[in-house]
């Protein structure tokens, strides 16, 4: 059995001058080889915020390839993904996900994932709105759900939460 290569070596910028001059000291020590640059912006939450995505998404890939991966795990790396601002690939794991549900179930909260990722907020609450119907047990975290903040001030979704009745 042959050993996987190791990754390219990350490099975690926040700012475009810290790049340059990280691979520039890179190329001048010898190193050789591919480089990740991991684009953060400025402040320590956007760079939280990126090494979460980045680790997220790595790990969502990993997960669909693996025995009973289900469409739910499909739908988080599309949204992973379209957060990320890989909406080509995103928007390809949705159709994915529409063609699957022509003969099988998928559930609405999957669809509702990959649209509140790709900020279709009207696709989203109609999603929601069917996850609804379907007395989906996600619906009763709406309000909590950071998943939802994106969609959160509009009036179809305080409505929707109004329709559930909770205390």
């Amino acid at each position: 059995m042959s050993a996987r290569p190791a990754p390219a070596p990350l490099l975690i910028a926040c700012a475009l001058g810290i790049e340059r001059l990280a691979l520039h000291r890179r190329v001048r020590a010898g190193a050789a080889g591919p480089v990740a640059v991991l684009r953060t912006g400025m402040g320590p939450e956007a760079a939280e915020r990126s090494i979460t995505r980045m680790l997220a998404e790595r790990v969502l890939r990993e997960a669909v390839c693996m025995p009973g991966a289900g469409t739910y795990t499909q739908a988080s790396l599309g949204y992973a993904l379209a957060i990320s601002g890989q909406r080509d690939e995103a928007e390809s794991i949705l159709a994915s996900l529409e063609t699957h549900a022509k003969v099988g179930y998928v559930s609405p909260v999957a669809f509702a994932t990959i649209h509140v990722g790709l900020g279709n907020i009207d696709r989203t609450l109609d999603w929601a709105e069917r996850a609804l119907h379907d007395r989906r047990g996600w619906v009763a975290f709406l309000r909590v759900n950071p998943l939802m903040d994106p969609v959160r001030s509009h009036p179809r979704f305080n409505a929707l939460v109004q329709r559930l009745n909770l205390p």
